[in-house]
């Protein structure tokens, strides 16, 4: 079976998307097992840099795997938002998790 041009480089763009998720899943588990041996203030910046590296690796996996990178623009808009939106939030409560029991507690 000959590929023509256009399908190697789909091809090639698939395996580099792969590799490239596998590279940035070892630095996100770097930055984790790093941080544990450390002080708080590295747990809080391994957490936000594994919640970029998280909306990065969803980016990757809607465009190139999935394919939505042509698709219709709401489409692509709310599957992108989950990737960015929950990285966020998740940021957020490791940043500020005083604030955040504050908000979501019943009582004192």
């Amino acid at each position: 079976m000959v590929l023509n041009c256009t399908e190697r480089n789909a091809n090639k763009r698939l395996i580099i998307t792969w590799l490239t998720l596998l590279m940035l899943t070892l630095v996100s588990v770097f930055f984790v097992e790093a941080a544990t041996a450390y002080s708080i203030s590295n747990n809080v910046i391994s957490g936000v840099l594994v919640c970029f590296i998280v909306a990065l690796k969803g980016r990757l996996v809607i465009d190139n795997l999935i394919g939505l990178r042509l698709a219709n623009k709401n489409i692509r808009g709310v599957m992108l938002s989950y990737f960015y939106v929950l990285p966020l939030l998740i940021a957020l409560g490791i940043i500020f998790p005083d604030i955040i029991v504050n908000m979501t507690s019943l009582g004192s």
